[in-house]
This record gives C-alpha cells, sequence and structure tokens, in this order.
C-alpha cells in the first residue's frame, strides 16, 4: 500500500519458471479534488539479477576453490615424501606410511567437510557462536605439521599461563581461520625452511592470537590492502584467505591487524574474553602494539 507522498515496491517473478524478474514501484499522488492517486512504474530488472547471481556464484566458486587447496598442500607433500622415500629404499618406509595415511585421511575428512558447508549459498552464512578456547584450536591446527617439519618449516606455539579464557565464535570458522593464517605463512615461505610462530595470551578482558613467520615481511605501502578481498601476497593465491580471516574476527567481535616484525609479517586477532560481558555495539579500545 503507498500513502500519499509515500511509495511503496516490490520485485517479482511475473511467469513462474521462466527468467524474468521486475521491480514494481507504486508510488501515493493526490489528486486537486484530495482523491489518492496511484502511479505505479514497472522495470525489467531480469539482467540486473543475472549479474548479481553470476556474480556471488563467481565469488562463491572462489572461495570453495581456496579452502579446498588448504587440506591439498599436505596431501601433495606427503605424497611427494612418499615417493622420495621409495625411491632411496628408505628403511622407515612403513612408518612413514602410517603417518602419511593417517594425515591424508585427516585432510581428505576436511575435504569432505568443506564440500558438506558449501553444499549450498546458505551454507556460507551458517554460524554458530559458542564459547571457544583458542588453545584447542592451535592444536587442531599444529596437529597436522608434521609433513611440514620435514620439510624445515616448524610450527611453535606459546601459550601464555594462565590459559587465555573462551571467546564467543564459530568453532569451524575460527579454525578455518588460523588454518588460512598458517597458510598464507607457508606460502610466504615458499616451501623453504622457516618458522611459524602462533602466539596466544589473555590481556585483560582480551584474548591475543599472533601469528608470525620468518619470510621477511612484505613492502608496508601494501599493508593496508591486506585483508581486502582480491588480494593476496603470492602470485598464486586467491586473495581470499585473509579476507575470510577478517570476516571472521569480525563477527566475533574482534579486531585483526598486521605489521612487520623483525623476521616477517605478525598478523594480530584480538577477541574479546568471555565470560565477561561486553557489549558488542560498543567500540573496543585497540591497543596499538603488537606483541614482543
Amino acid at each position: 500500500e503507498a500513502s500519499v507522498g509515500g511509495s511503496a515496491a516490490k520485485t517479482v517473478q511475473p511467469i513462474p519458471g521462466r527468467d524474468l524478474t521486475w521491480r514494481i514501484g507504486v508510488a501515493g499522488v493526490p489528486f486537486p479534488d484530495g482523491s489518492l492517486g496511484l502511479v505505479a512504474v514497472v522495470d525489467d530488472v531480469t539482467d540486473l539479477v543475472r549479474a548479481d547471481r553470476a556474480l556471488q556464484l563467481n565469488q562463491m566458486a572462489r572461495i570453495v576453490a581456496h579452502e579446498v587447496k588448504n587440506p591439498l598442500t599436505p596431501i601433495r607433500l606427503w605424497v611427494q615424501e612418499l615417493e622420495a622415500a621409495l625411491g632411496r629404499e628408505d628403511p622407515e618406509l612403513r612408518k612413514l606410511l602410517d603417518e602419511a595415511c593417517r594425515e591424508i585421511g585427516t585432510q581428505v575428512a576436511r575435504l569432505q567437510e568443506t564440500a558438506n558447508s558449501f553444499s549450498n549459498l546458505v551454507a556460507l552464512e551458517h554460524w554458530e557462536p559458542v564459547p571457544v578456547h583458542l588453545q584447542e584450536v592451535l592444536e587442531s591446527v599444529s596437529s597436522s605439521s608434521e609433513i611440514f617439519a620435514r620439510r624445515g618449516i616448524i610450527l611453535e606455539r606459546d601459550i601464555s599461563p594462565p590459559p587465555p579464557p573462551p571467546i564467543r565464535g564459530d568453532r569451524n570458522w575460527l579454525h578455518r581461520a588460523v588454518a588460512n593464517l598458517v597458510q598464507n605463512s607457508i606460502d610466504a615461505l615458499a616451501e623453504e625452511p622457516g618458522t611459524i610462530f602462533l602466539r596466544l595470551r589473555n590481556d585483560a578482558e582480551r584474548v591475543i592470537l599472533e601469528v608470525e613467520d620468518t619470510a621477511g615481511g612484505m613492502a608496508d605501502a601494501r599493508l593496508p590492502d591486506l585483508f581486502s578481498p582480491h588480494f593476496s601476497t603470492t602470485t598464486s593465491g586467491s586473495g581470499l584467505g585473509l579476507a575470510l580471516v577478517h570476516q571472521v574476527v569480525a563477527r566475533c567481535h574482534g579486531r585483526v591487524e598486521a605489521a612487520n616484525g623483525k623476521r616477517g609479517l605478525i598478523v594480530r586477532l584480538d577477541f574479546p574474553a568471555l565470560p565477561n560481558s561486553v557489549d558488542p555495539d560498543r567500540p573496543q579500545d585497540f591497543p596499538d602494539r603488537i606483541m614482543p
């Protein structure tokens, strides 16, 4: 309904089963005799809807491809490790095979989870906030680091005592966010020997997580674009990994920043801690320093 001086609009599909979309707007117009007249405007927005749908599908395809890439990297490295061990007739081949099968099975399960999670567009918005201990997330991410250790890439965890309190967020998405940070550091190291530091501590009513690598960092001028959807730190990256991190942290009512350290890039995630009461709509003070 449209009142005098008011308007109403609705998007409809006038012919069921056909790819046709109209935008119908109705505005109330007063006549000189005081009666109310209506003006209706019909716009064919089919092409706009198609373009928007194609953009969403394209973005979804890129996100799925990025999420699939993370488990594929250790699978590929384990296969290469097995091939090398077989070629040199390594006496520890059976032990290595057991480790490889276990880790490849874990990564395949994660691929299956990714396929299930992204089976439709709605799944991307599926968010189940629960209390999450970030040290458990770090442990789950570090559990598949054996193959990287064989390549000289070490993951070091540093959890300051006492263990930080939980934060509120979706456990699966937080795991993906931290895994993307680790994968970004691995990509920056280009599978060369190096160290990735995972540091976790409690700062007043905040829980601070930092991921630092020894890849040398990046140009300071590029840091402001680091979490943009189409920015990548490598030539082969999709640019979605760090953008996903930013979105996950924002949904936890936290903040994320990056800076160059002495050894490489430092990404810092800052979350409100539970069980302290934090108003998610109130801006939080964000310390302007990176952990030493």
